[in-house]
């Protein structure tokens, strides 16, 4: 497994690892990247490789491991590919509600799809969304990233990935009911400051029909 930091990487094998080849640093390589700094042995089956420089926001990397050995003299030539994401505090106005689906097809589900305009990566973990009748409900307890200029789907269920597959959706276990005639739906972050908000009528549209936000 892989756990990242802006400047470090933690790496932790499924076997114990020999210690010699574990600390070496030339065995480790982020091409395009900055360059291995140090690898030290952590642990029986963990190594911390110290990078030169900082990793940069929403960038995909290829960590490539060559040379390593368990203590029965396997070598391990590993790739793995990760994205990295400095996380930011998000400010107002950085995300806005883009499109509502209050009247869904019987095979969908409600649901309000966010747009992060910003060159931040935010997490959405204790966010939340009301309508009208108040309640803050949150969007989700873990962690979930939303890369710059992305968007993301807040549902109920995902029952939208059989019609959109690549749509990035997260799954809200108490979303609120939209009303059809009408509602008010607002965004908030972690410390309840309003990020955005946005009030529709029926005249918005018709059912089955998405209301996207033109302003």
């Amino acid at each position: 497994s892989l756990i990242i930091e802006n400047n470090r990487l933690v790496l932790r094998f499924s076997e114990q690892l020999d210690k010699n080849s574990a600390a070496i640093t030339d065995n480790y390589a982020l091409p395009g990247g900055p360059a291995i700094a140090a690898a030290n042995f952590a642990s029986p089956d963990s190594v911390y490789l110290q990078l030169t420089s900082n990793l940069q926001n929403n960038s995909s990397y290829t960590l490539t491991i060559n040379n390593v050995t368990d203590v029965f003299g396997n070598a391990a030539d590993i790739d793995t590919t990760f994205t990295y994401y400095d996380v930011s505090a998000v400010d107002s106005g950085d995300v806005a509600i883009n499109e509502i689906m209050a009247a869904p097809p019987a095979s969908n589900s409600e649901y309000v799809e966010l747009y992060n305009h910003s060159d931040k990566s935010l997490n959405l973990q204790n966010w939340s969304i009301s309508d009208s009748g108040q309640n803050r409900d949150p969007i989700t307890n873990n962690q979930f990233v939303v890369p710059p200029d992305s968007f993301v789907v807040i549902a109920a269920d995902k029952s939208l990935e059989s019609s959109f597959p690549d749509i990035t959706i997260v799954q809200m276990s108490s979303f609120p009911s939209l009303n059809n005639g009408g509602d008010a739906i607002t965004i908030r972050d972690e410390n309840g400051t309003l990020l955005d908000s946005l009030t529709y009528t029926s005249n918005w549209g018709e059912d089955e029909i998405a209301l996207e936000r033109c302003s």
